[in-house]
């Protein structure tokens, strides 16, 4: 396209088209903001409010993470270590340390590893 539009106008004609071409796209692609930040928070409707919010991240107490470990169905779910929740049950007087710190870890930090 370019060579075609060389031929017809010659160099300067193309160098002011290119200098146009590209002050364009610059222009069109350079951050200026946006306005519509500021009203986005209003957009979405909040599914918490601040209490439910607190509690939803707050850490896990050893009691809660009795009672969810001990609400699973027995075989139903595996584990990344291959293991169903039948055994964290059996063994929960030993295993209890480990797991609480394992959730808590996840609540602190998001990830686990």
């Amino acid at each position: 396209m370019i060579f075609l539009k060389w031929e017809m106008v010659g160099w300067r004609e193309l160098i002011r088209w290119l200098e146009r071409f590209f002050s364009f796209y610059e222009e069109l692609f350079q951050s200026k903001g946006c306005s519509f930040l500021c009203d986005l928070d209003m957009l979405i409707d909040p599914v918490a409010n601040n209490v439910e919010d607190e509690l939803l991240c707050a850490i896990s107490l050893v009691k809660e993470i009795k009672k969810m470990t001990f609400s699973m169905g027995s075989c139903q779910v595996s584990g990344l270590d291959g293991l169903c929740s039948i055994f964290y049950k059996h063994y929960w007087n030993i295993v209890v340390a480990k797991m609480v710190n394992f959730v808590q870890a996840l609540f602190r930090g998001g990830f686990f590893l």
